[in-house]
């Protein structure tokens, strides 16, 4: 099956998904606007709701697949999007996994796009929490690191070491086996025997990484897995 005819495929699908969460968020809407709803089913219209927002959400990251939109470059703070983590993954911590956020002091404003930059994270966070134990928890860690080699630009000047910001996600579930492990940033793969979600998580986390002029990279172990996230302070201002 070649690219071209895959993204066709892929197009035509979120085309028809769209139309079915349009449905679902109109008619969920309207039932939500009925004063009379009792209180069990405006619950359930609700989590109808949510579960038709998770589908908005798979539908763009589709699309992002195949090709990320224009980036938009700006400053962001990092501790200030990752203090939103909690409430936008709401959904995912009904098993009782919760974060613990260990950020460096006085981190720089990365510069980067924002949308994409919450994207890859909720990715990273959301594949730890599914990968997670029944009340586990998800580490989010960040420091600021430099690259000390001092690499020469047509051989007359030094050029500045790359300071890089680099975001670790880390859970302690069963690991990555070493058998799979080539094999996670694959599209609807899943390294765990029962997969919850759809296999899109992290190949959206790599391709949007390097868009965003980063890299992205894992260590496993029984235990312990940690995703590694690291983005240039400043794309293209060193190596």
């Amino acid at each position: 099956m070649t690219n071209s005819f895959q993204e066709q495929l892929i197009r035509g699908l979120v085309h028809k998904l769209n139309n079915i969460l349009s449905l679902l968020h109109g008619y969920g809407g309207m039932l939500m606007e009925d004063k009379h709803l009792d209180e069990r089913t405006r619950e359930i219209v609700g989590r109808m709701i949510e579960g038709a927002d998770l589908g908005t959400a798979l539908s763009e990251r589709l699309t992002l697949l195949m090709q990320p939109s224009s980036l938009v470059w700006r400053e962001v703070d990092l501790p200030e999007m990752v203090g939103r983590l909690h409430s936008s993954l709401a959904f995912f911590w009904e098993r009782g996994v919760h974060m613990e956020v260990r950020l460096a002091d006085a981190l720089p404003q990365l510069w980067t796009d924002a949308r994409l930059l919450q994207i890859v994270l909720e990715e990273l966070v959301k594949n730890a929490s599914q990968a997670s134990e029944e009340n586990g928890v998800v580490e989010i860690e960040a420091s600021e690191l430099s690259d000390k080699t001092q690499r020469h630009q047509r051989g007359t000047r030094a050029e500045q070491p790359t300071r890089f910001i680099e975001i670790r996600v880390i859970d302690h579930g069963e690991g990555i086996p070493a058998e799979r492990a080539d094999k996670v940033y694959a599209p609807f793969f899943s390294t765990r025997a029962h997969p919850d979600g759809m296999g899109l998580g992290l190949p959206i986390v790599l391709r949007l990484a390097e868009s965003l002029g980063g890299r992205v990279y894992f260590t496993s172990q029984p235990g312990r897995t940690v995703f590694h996230l690291r983005l240039p302070v400043r794309p293209g201002t060193g190596g």
